[in-house]
C-alpha cells in the first residue's frame, strides 16, 4: 500500500504541517488524514494543501 502525506495549514498558509497516511488512493489517503485532524483536539479549522505519494 502505498505512503502519502498530506500536508496542511491551520491559518497561515506558510506554515505548512504534514501528516503521514498509508491507504490504496490520493482521495482516500486525503480523507483519512481529514478525519485524523477533526478528532484531534488541538487541531481547530484547517486547509489541506496538498496530497504526494511519498516515493520509497
Amino acid at each position: 500500500m502505498p505512503n502519502y502525506k498530506v500536508q496542511y495549514y491551520e491559518k497561515i498558509p506558510l506554515d505548512l504541517k504534514t501528516i503521514e497516511v498509508a491507504e490504496e488512493t490520493a482521495a482516500k489517503a486525503k480523507e483519512v488524514a481529514m478525519d485524523r485532524l477533526d478528532n484531534q483536539l488541538d487541531v481547530g479549522h484547517y486547509t489541506i494543501h496538498k496530497v504526494v505519494e511519498i516515493k520509497s
